[in-house]
Formats: structure tokens, C-alpha cells, sequence
């Protein structure tokens, strides 16, 4: 069964430069026995099996920015030369 779950996608640009972030809305479902979270565009990251509980719950009064999944799971990748992202499967392209 799919389990909803938002994405704090935190990118750590250079040392002096602001960090981007973006709060993703997915599932998290099985895919050949592992739990992977998906969004609806193609988007996905496997999850490792401490998840749970690093996952944190949504607040009321942030749910308007995170949305309406009841739980938050903060991801940190950084820039690669080529334009990939180190932390995520390859491919993997921000939200415009």
C-alpha cells in the first residue's frame, strides 16, 4: 500500500552560497523489495531501513508548505560539474 510522504530536497550549493530547497509530495511503495518513494514526475529515491525514523511529522502550521502528507523526510544532495545531483539516482532533475 502506498504511503504518502513529502521530500525536504535540501541542495548544499558551495560553501558561501544560500542552499535551494523544495518540498516534494510522493509515495512510498515496494519495488523488488525495497521501499522506494515516488512522485508524479518520475522522481525517485530508494530509502535506506532507518527511515522511519528519522522521518519527522508535519505541524499544522507548516502543512500548507509541505502539504498534506502526515510525515516530512529531509534529503541533502549536492551539485555535480555535469549537472547531477550526489545523494539521488542519476537522471534525477530539480523542480522548475
Amino acid at each position: 500500500m502506498a504511503e504518502p510522504l513529502t521530500i525536504f530536497l535540501i541542495v548544499d550549493n558551495a560553501p558561501d552560497a544560500e542552499d535551494d530547497c523544495y518540498a516534494l509530495r510522493g509515495t512510498v511503495i515496494q519495488e523488488d523489495g525495497q521501499e522506494v518513494w515516488r512522485d508524479q514526475e518520475g522522481r525517485w529515491i530508494p530509502l535506506d531501513d532507518d527511515w522511519r525514523g528519522r522521518r519527522r511529522e508535519v505541524k499544522p502550521e507548516v502543512a500548507d508548505i509541505l502539504g498534506p502528507a502526515p510525515y516530512v523526510l529531509s534529503v541533502v544532495v549536492r551539485p555535480l560539474p555535469e549537472g547531477d545531483l550526489d545523494g539521488v539516482p542519476l537522471g534525477w532533475k530539480l523542480p522548475s
